[in-house]
């Protein structure tokens, strides 16, 4: 059975992107509807924290699910965390993806004030996530594609931004909150993660080329277990090297680094200037979710990361043949 799912997760999506993604056309509407659905959760996302709705909780009986197979409610700071059936961390992470597509896609088009309010929904849905490391890979991924695609004028842009959105969260009261998470003032979190690097490198050198399935009874990992009795390997290459061996760490690593950035110097030689826009922000995209998931433990079967890391490498395959 797990074969099978993970053959349906690894095949299915990337495919269907590498069959669709026949010219530069067709890579635009495959960006325009990852940006239409992380949109659409957006507004899910603003509306459940705002109001402090669980709107998941009814799904339970009819489906015959547990609410923490829809979707987890934590609150921080007096909000509700939103997640939008994704999850706060993965939410937020896709959320700075549509930004940049969006970004692309309307580049030659005055903002209309509708258009204004469809980036602003984006940013309050990634705000109200509260989600520490993707706010600080998506601002790396602003800068980085702002810088590639507008050179300084972008850097200046989005520096206006940055100083306007510190505006609004000091009216609204959220600015300590927010530069408190930016700052990195919670210790124990980044000592727990240096540890868990630490730990779990050493625990990959006893089983290098295969890994062990196991590895969660091994002694030497213990001591990271947590107040709620688990350990929480928080990060998707330490997951895949501990389960599976270096082999697959590496291969793993190089699809979502090596492969986008490879693609992105071939067609930056051909001098297309746009299909080396569309190739700038896969770029990006696929470095931003790369440097993301080294935060989460995002590569299990029910991910919503697996299935769409899948469909961005068939897009890129779809870029590497025009």
């Amino acid at each position: 059975r797990e074969s099978f799912l993970y053959f349906n997760l690894i095949c299915i999506p990337y495919f269907i992107a590498r069959k669709w993604c026949v010219d530069i056309h067709a890579i635009k509407s495959c960006m325009l509807g990852l940006a239409f659905i992380v949109l659409i959760l957006s507004g899910i996302a603003i509306f459940v924290s705002l109001r402090h709705w669980n709107l998941y909780d009814a799904l339970g009986a009819p489906l015959g699910l547990e609410v923490s197979k829809i979707t987890s409610y934590k609150y921080r700071e007096g909000f509700l965390r939103t997640s939008a059936t994704l999850g706060p961390i993965h939410l937020a992470a896709i959320g700075f993806c549509g930004v940049i597509m969006y970004f692309y896609l309307s580049a030659t088009k005055k903002k209309s004030p509708l258009q204004l309010l469809i980036l602003a929904a984006f940013f309050m849905s990634i705000i109200l996530t509260f989600s520490r490391a993707p706010w600080l890979v998506g601002a790396g991924m602003l800068a980085l594609y702002m810088a590639m695609a507008y050179k300084s004028k972008g850097l200046f842009y989005l520096l206006a931004g940055a100083m306007g959105l510190c505006a609004v969260l000091m009216a609204t009261g959220m600015l300590d909150e927010v530069m408190d998470s930016f700052l990195l003032k919670d210790a124990s979190n980044v000592d727990y993660r240096q540890r868990l690097l630490e730990l779990g490198f050493a625990e990959i050198m006893r089983n290098p080329f295969f890994g062990n399935i196991h590895f969660m009874s091994s002694p030497r990992l213990q001591e990271l277990r947590q107040g709620e009795g688990i350990i929480d390997i928080v990060n998707t290459y330490l997951q895949v090297g501990l389960q599976f061996g270096l082999v697959a760490m590496v291969l793993f690593a190089s699809m979502v680094f090596a492969w986008p950035i490879a693609q992105y110097r071939r067609i930056k030689r051909m001098r297309d200037e746009q299909l080396l826009g569309a190739a700038q922000v896969y770029l990006v995209v696929m470095l931003g979710l790369a440097a993301v998931i080294f935060t989460v433990s995002s590569f299990g079967s029910g991910s919503v990361f697996f299935p769409l890391l899948m469909f961005l490498v068939g897009m890129g395959h779809g870029l590497r043949r025009r």
